[in-house]
């Protein structure tokens, strides 16, 4: 567990009167433990993350909000889908091949373009 004082230590630019703002509007959400509040690595990346986007790519305050929502659901979606692949790939291969097929059928996987051979090149003069 990570305190205050050492999360707006690790963090060059973070101040302890933003990150408590930050708290406030729910945008980092620590432990709780008596009268302190204690940050895992998970909000020291956010921590990380919200002063980039307001530092370095200069997004204002009130976009915030939305860039957050949206990379939570971008995240939670790669988890969504890892959980999907790693279940898929424990299956038979007859299981496999055919959400291959339903997936190709509906346009989410391209067909392959054969491989063009080299004797069906040009040649060049």
């Amino acid at each position: 567990m990570i305190s205050e004082e050492e999360l707006v230590a690790r963090i060059e630019g973070l101040e302890v009167t933003r990150l408590r703002h930050w708290v406030e509007l729910g945008w980092i959400v620590p432990l709780r433990s008596d009268e302190d509040v204690v940050f895992d690595d998970h909000d020291a990346i956010r921590a990380q993350l919200i002063c980039d986007l307001f530092h370095d790519v200069a997004i204002e305050e009130e976009s915030l909000p939305v860039v957050l929502s949206l990379l939570d659901q971008l995240h939670g979606t790669r988890r969504m889908l890892r959980a999907m692949a790693s279940a898929i790939e424990k299956q038979n291969n007859a299981v496999r091949l055919a959400i291959l097929a339903e997936m190709k059928a509906s346009g989410l996987i391209p067909e392959r373009k054969p491989a063009v051979n080299v004797s069906d090149k040009p040649s060049k003069k």
